[in-house]
C-alpha cells in the first residue's frame, strides 16, 4: 500500500466545490463547541430535540445513497414539522461552523452560494457523523455539554 493510500485512509477527506472537508480536529471541536452548543439550546427551547434525534438516526452517511425513486418524504411527520423552524433559527450558526471546518474565515463562508453550503453541511456532517450523533443522541444528558 502507498503512502498516498494509507494517509487517505487515515485521513479522509471530501472536496466540495474545491473546498475540502475532513473530520474535525480537538482544537476545531473545541472551537466550534460554542455553535454546537447553541444549535443544541435551539432545538431544545424549541422542542425539537426528539425530532433532532430521529434526524441523527436518519441522517446516518452509512444511509446516504438512496434508491433510484426513493421519496424525501420518509423523513417522520414530527421531524419535517420542526426542521425548518430549527434551520431557520440555527443559520447564524452555520457559517462559523463551516469556517472552523474549513479553516477559512466567517465573510468568506457568508459568500458560499446556498448549494455549496448544503453540500459543505453535509461533508462535516458525515465528516464528524460518530461525535454528532452522540451528542444530539436520543441520550444526551445536560452534562455532556461540548466545551
Amino acid at each position: 500500500m502507498g503512502a498516498a493510500t494509507d494517509e487517505k485512509i487515515l485521513f479522509p477527506d471530501e472536496e466540495v466545490d474545491g473546498h475540502i472537508v475532513r473530520p474535525w480536529t480537538l482544537a476545531q471541536l473545541v472551537e466550534a463547541s460554542e455553535e454546537i452548543n447553541a444549535v443544541y439550546e435551539i432545538a431544545k427551547k424549541d422542542g425539537a430535540i426528539d425530532a433532532l434525534s430521529k434526524l441523527v438516526a436518519f441522517a446516518d452517511p452509512s444511509k446516504v445513497g438512496m434508491a433510484p425513486g426513493s421519496k424525501p418524504g420518509a423523513l417522520p411527520a414530527d421531524l419535517l414539522a420542526a426542521l425548518p423552524g430549527l434551520v431557520l433559527r440555527s443559520t447564524k450558526h452555520i457559517p462559523k461552523i463551516i469556517a472552523i471546518s474549513l479553516g477559512k474565515k466567517v465573510e468568506e463562508v457568508e459568500r458560499f452560494n446556498l448549494g455549496t453550503t448544503t453540500a459543505i453541511l453535509v461533508a462535516v456532517w458525515t465528516q464528524n457523523y460518530d461525535f454528532l450523533k452522540n451528542y444530539f443522541g436520543p441520550v444526551r444528558s445536560e452534562s455532556r455539554k461540548v466545551g
